[in-house]
């Protein structure tokens, strides 16, 4: 499975969505209420407008069928790095509109998209090989989501806590955070590399060989081998039975 086209890049990839969320979620939650003393509500606010565009983005599926999901994904990772810089630079209580809500439309909406189109590029790779492989990469890419938040949440962490010590504001300083914030900037810009060197979008994906059989069984009936529908089922017997009588 690690040896299909692109797999082992598009796993890559699937380690940054929720790793870029948890830890924007957690800074500015933990700044918002901890540090400026905003109540919950104040907080969860803050982030309704974003949540919105985070719904219409993972409505561009479709775009797969027009525009080759590496320069989709690539796209997403190229606003995701202009988001995170955006939000390095917030380090005042009044940059909430300046910086920060222009960073959020920006850097969720296209992580949703990456996320989106990751999804969409990784199963079909699988998908092309064999359709009995579509629960273990499901279960591959879900569990490469969660270990990217939860690895990386604890190293985001652990940097901003790190240089807090150190900076003589310590929690009202805005050090610890830019730390994170650069340490996440490094992570997506690696992860932007590795898809622009190693994401082939010239490699033709291999026939499945159930399909081969059954066009060799069947002739060219036109279902898919993830279709049981009762047209198929009918024009495949037609098929047989032509052959048994020596009509075909």
């Amino acid at each position: 499975m690690w040896f299909l086209p692109n797999f082992a890049v598009l796993s890559g990839v699937a380690l940054l969505p929720y790793f870029w969320w948890v830890t924007i979620f957690t800074i500015f939650t933990n700044l918002w209420q901890g540090v400026y003393g905003w109540q919950a509500i104040d907080a969860a606010v803050h982030f309704i407008t974003n949540g919105v565009t985070m719904f219409v983005a993972s409505w561009t599926g479709s775009w797969a069928k027009r525009i080759s999901p590496k320069w989709l994904i690539l796209g997403g990772q190229a606003l995701m790095i202009v988001a995170t810089i955006l939000m390095a630079f917030a380090s005042a209580r009044g940059a909430y509109w300046p910086f920060i809500f222009p960073a959020l439309l920006l850097g969720l909406s296209r992580v949703m998209i990456t996320c989106t189109h990751t999804n969409i590029a990784i199963f079909k790779t699988s998908l092309a090989e064999s359709d009995r492989m579509t629960g273990t990469v499901g279960a591959i890419f879900n569990g490469a989501l969660q270990l990217g938040s939860a690895v990386g949440i604890a190293a985001a962490t652990s940097v901003e806590s790190s240089v807090k010590k150190w900076s003589e504001k310590g929690s009202e300083g805005s050090e610890g955070r830019a730390a994170a914030f650069w340490f996440l900037l490094g992570i997506i810009v690696l992860e932007t590399a590795q898809v622009v060197i190693f994401y082939r979008r010239d490699v033709s994906a291999p026939t499945d060989a159930k399909q081969e059989e059954h066009k060799a069984n069947f002739g060219e009936v036109t279902c898919s081998t993830a279709t049981v529908s009762v047209e198929c089922r009918m024009q495949e017997q037609k098929v047989s039975d032509g052959r048994e009588f020596g009509g075909v």
